[in-house]
């Protein structure tokens, strides 16, 4: 970051900032030394002044966006009144004159509500994450169970939580003081004209 700064190498600061701000601790970057469980102390490295506000700006994004993406997974399914994708084998036949057997509730408040609970847990009790790699946690490792969920409500939530890393990844560049990724600063020194950071 200090590099990139003092170098006009530009292009690197916004990928850079919100990858840092995943991987390190608040006072290494203000150059105060910290205790890590596995490596002992380490030695805080200052962050030049002007970069500074963009990485605390940085994790009041990365805060934000995290707090609002567990909302939008629990607020899923509130309006649900359709039974699960796949019905539990354990419902049996349909009772004697019974023409057709009642579909079951929708669960899917409840199933989404269970999962923002956990992601909430996670990031609190178990490892606080940078919001990349919280993102990667709800996008790969959330499964759904078709037993409680169903179709209308998972795709929502698969579309949602996109839609809103999208909104974070538009956000990256203004903490670090651009207009945004077509800044005329952002262009990359070489062949192309202008920085794929998304690939």
């Amino acid at each position: 970051m200090n590099l990139a700064t003092e170098t006009g190498a530009l292009s690197f600061l916004p990928a850079a900032m919100a990858e840092l701000v995943n991987d390190v601790m608040s006072g290494e970057v203000f150059g105060i030394p910290v205790q890590r469980a596995l490596l002992g102390p380490v030695p805080g490295v200052r962050l030049h002044r002007e970069v500074q506000r963009g990485f605390a700006k940085m994790m009041e994004l990365n805060h934000v966006s995290i707090l609002e993406t567990i909302k939008l997974v629990r607020a899923i399914g509130d309006d649900c009144n359709r039974p699960p994708e796949i019905m539990p084998s354990v419902a049996g036949k349909a009772p004697v004159g019974a023409k057709v057997l009642k579909p079951r509730p929708s669960t899917c408040r409840s199933e989404f509500w269970e999962i923002a609970r956990r992601l909430l847990e996670k990031e609190v009790l178990d490892r606080p994450m940078g919001y990349d790699d919280f993102v990667v946690e709800v996008v790969g490792k959330v499964k759904q169970d078709r037993t409680r969920t169903c179709r209308k409500c998972w795709k929502q939530f698969k579309f949602r939580v996109e839609q809103r890393r999208q909104e974070w990844w538009n956000e990256v560049p203004r903490v670090s003081g651009f207009s945004g990724w077509g800044d005329p600063q952002l262009t990359q020194v070489g062949d192309d004209d202008e920085v794929d950071l998304m690939s």
